[in-house]
């Protein structure tokens, strides 16, 4: 026999190939298993903060919903005021004064705004990127859309207020005093079994008001704006009750 042949019979001899292959086999086993374990723990982790965040989302949507449902109430009130107010008017003689009820110049002096939305979850998975950890893409979908559709709104909102200040109101303090509806400043709400909870519906009285073409272009040019801001807020409000259910669902 040769030396080299020697030297690989006992080199195979000593190497104990049987348990180096099952240790081998059992480390890269222990491996696969470490990094199935990772992935596992941390699908549980994303689930966890999946649940806490729906948890959190589903409860500032409920609560912007009421918000939103009482703005609806309180812009449908503000509507049939602004038509009470043209009818008046289109039935009275050009430039006569008119008794008109102070609930209907106080509604003027209102528009209706959303500052007490809750937006803070809902904005910040968004600007985070975290939104993506809900698994439904409809979620993330909803939530975009009641973005957007609040933008639309406070756009209509802005375009009503400056109608507000820049023609409404000049109009109005040129004619009346306007100090006892300025005082109604309270934020309007809805009280169960009150029908007079909006604060311009509490105004007593009445104020003779001149009728002038220019005070019935003003009532038409609010009724049109109204007109546009009810349609932004129940497309808000369906866009709301939508991602609302995919969540609470």
């Amino acid at each position: 026999m040769s030396h080299l042949a020697e030297v690989g019979r006992i080199t195979r001899n000593r190497i104990p190939w049987p348990r180096l292959i099952a240790e081998v086999g059992a480390i890269v086993v222990s491996i696969l298993l470490a990094f199935s374990v990772d992935a596992g723990w941390s699908r549980y982790q994303e689930a966890l903060q999946e649940t806490a965040l729906e948890s959190r989302l589903a409860q500032e949507l409920d609560r912007n919903l009421s918000q939103v449902q009482s703005g609806v109430l309180a812009l449908e009130s503000l509507y049939a005021h602004a038509e009470e107010m043209a009818a008046l008017l289109g039935n009275s003689p050009n430039a006569a004064l008119v008794a008109v009820s102070d609930s209907l110049i106080a509604s003027f002096f209102f528009n209706p705004e959303w500052t007490s939305l809750e937006t803070t979850t809902a904005d910040g998975l968004e600007a985070s990127g975290r939104i993506e950890l809900f698994r439904d893409p409809e979620v993330s979908e909803g939530v975009a859309l009641w973005a957007a559709r609040r933008a639309s709104v406070s756009m209509r909102q802005q375009v009503a207020r400056t109608h507000f200040y820049e023609r409404v109101l000049p109009h109005l303090s040129n004619e009346i005093d306007i100090a006892p509806f300025v005082a109604i400043r309270d934020p309007y709400r809805e009280s169960e079994g009150d029908p007079r909870a909006f604060p311009w519906e509490g105004a007593a009285g009445t104020t003779a008001l001149r009728n002038s073409a220019q005070l019935r272009n003003l009532v038409s040019e609010r009724i049109l704006f109204l007109t546009g801001l009810r349609i932004q807020v129940d497309m808000a409000a369906d866009a709301l009750a939508a991602v609302l259910e995919t969540v609470a669902g």
